[in-house]
Formats: structure tokens, sequence, C-alpha cells
């Protein structure tokens, strides 16, 4: 047994380590059928956090053929404060509120232990999350942090501030995020390879100007109007794949954008695949689209 521990990544010692003394027996049960005790300690992890899942406000989705992704790890507990420390594999984290209940924030404590500890994170989902202003903040000191999801999200914000940091990202779907103005990306914006604000109505025209080396947008449901699509046609040099809505009016009650500088679009940029979306795509389709051109990223302003 004692040359398998040794093989075992530290995510996984570190967890049973936690779950306490009563869980050895569960592990030399479960090594009666496993193949390893890696195998073994893995299944006593996964099931003794199942049955913490009812109680608690948010989870972490575990893959347990893939150390570099953790859960479903009960939020706040000392078991996911223990793994982010001593976990330096940790690439992806997915969470949302059980039942999507909103009425308890995402701790900015907790996003700062993130951010010290979670050193390689690439991928971060937030889903159906109430997240305060300050949270964000930290988030955006994780340093190697690439995709960012806040699908279905809340911003509690006091003063509407351009979001700063994230230094490598480039895909960013803010599918159905509430509290989002186009002043909150103005900073954000010009490194974005990808951009979801699919049914931020209060985002408008004035966002489009920093979407330099955008290639994949999808502003269905937004204020973008036709000003805002005549300057992405002038700015966004490297757009390649434009999502709108079939049909869509603003809160007044007009269009938000006509077919005829839908048309000039067309004709000024054909390489522009232009698709109308009832729902928002997958993050993961909005960053392969936004990858698939390495060749021309990152051409800044004319």
């Amino acid at each position: 047994m004692c040359g398998d521990v040794s093989q075992l990544p530290a995510e996984i010692l570190v967890s049973i380590v936690c779950l306490a003394r009563r869980n050895i027996a569960d592990v030399i049960s479960w090594r009666l059928i496993s193949v390893s005790f890696r195998s073994a300690c893995t299944e006593v992890l996964h099931h003794q956090t199942e049955a913490l899942c009812c109680n608690e406000p948010a989870l972490l989705h575990f893959n347990k053929s893939n150390h570099e992704s953790i859960g479903p790890v009960p939020l706040g507990s000392s078991i996911l404060k223990a793994v982010m420390r001593l976990c330096p594999s940790l690439h992806r984290i997915e969470w949302q509120p059980v039942g999507h209940d909103l009425t308890r924030p995402v701790a900015p404590s907790l996003c700062a232990l993130m951010v010290s500890s979670c050193l390689h994170l690439t991928h971060l989902s937030l889903t159906h999350c109430k997240i305060p202003q300050l949270a964000l903040s930290h988030l955006g000191h994780l340093t190697a942090l690439q995709v960012l999801s806040l699908q279905h999200s809340l911003l509690i914000a006091i003063l509407p501030e351009p979001w700063q940091a994230f230094p490598q990202l480039h895909c960013l779907d803010l599918s159905w995020f509430g509290g989002l103005i186009s002043n909150h990306l103005s900073l954000l914006g010009p490194q974005l390879l990808s951009l979801s604000v699919h049914g931020c109505e209060f985002v408008e025209e004035s966002l489009c100007k920093h979407l330099w080396n955008c290639i994949a947008l999808d502003i269905c449901g937004t204020g973008v109007n036709d000003d805002g699509l005549r300057t992405l046609a002038e700015v966004a040099l490297d757009l390649r794949h434009l999502f709108v809505s079939p049909t869509y009016a603003n809160l007044w009650g007009d269009p938000a954008w006509t077919d005829g500088m839908m048309e000039e679009i067309c004709r000024r940029r054909p390489e522009v695949a232009v698709r109308k979306l009832t729902t928002p795509l997958a993050t993961s389709k909005y960053d392969d689209l936004g990858t698939e051109d390495s060749a021309s990223l990152r051409r800044g302003p004319t």
C-alpha cells in the first residue's frame, strides 16, 4: 500500500486526511474491489462529498479521471480549503448554488483564497451566482485564467467601474449576466478573442469600439444598434463569428439594428459569419470559435 500512496495526487491525499479517521475503514473496503489504493481513496472522497451536497449552498464538480479539476467539494468546507491550498495541478473550477439560490453571495474571502492557492487555474465557471464587486476584483488577480463564465449570475456593484486585471483572459461568457453595462468591459475588451453578452440588455454600442481582437461575438438581446454594428465592421478586423437575435427591440420598443445595416455588414465584411440565436452557446463553444484563427490575433486598433 505504501507504494500506491506515494503515487497519489496531493489533492486526493489532502482530502482523505481531512475526512478524518472514520474513513480508513471505507478506504479498506473500497480497496477490496478497486484496482489500486488511489482509486479507493478517490471513491471514498467522491461518496463522502456527495453525501454533503444536499446541505451546502454551492459545489465544485468532480472529475475522477482528471485530477486537474476537483469536486463535488462543498464550498467553504475544510476539504475545499485544504485542497485549494495544496493542489498545484488544479486548472478548472465549476460551481453554482444548489437550486440557483442567489440569496448568499460568493464570499470575497473565498475568492481571495482561490487567487492565492489556485495558481494554475485557467477555467472558472460561476453559474447562477451572486457576485459582489469585491469578489470580482479578487478574481481579476488570477494570473493564469483564460476562460471565465458568469452565465445567469448577478453583479452586486456599488460603482460602475471597469473590470481590471485578468491578464490572460481571452474568453468571457456573460450570457444573461445581470447588472452589466458597457463601461464594465472597456478595459477588458481589447484582449478578448470571444465574448458573449447574450441577454444583457444594458450593453450598448459603446462596447464595440473596444473589441479590437474579438473573433467570436454574441450580442443577442443587447442594446447594440446600427452604430455599434458599423463600429464593429471598422474596428474588429479579426471578427469571424457574429451572433444576433432573430427579432429584437430595445427597452423603448425600437429595433436594436436594422436589416439594411446588417446587409451592409455582410457586404463589407463577407468573411464574417452572421448567425441568429435564441439561446446562447456553451462557453466551450465560444472559446473554440474565438481561438480558431490564432494567426491574426492581437492586431490592435486601426
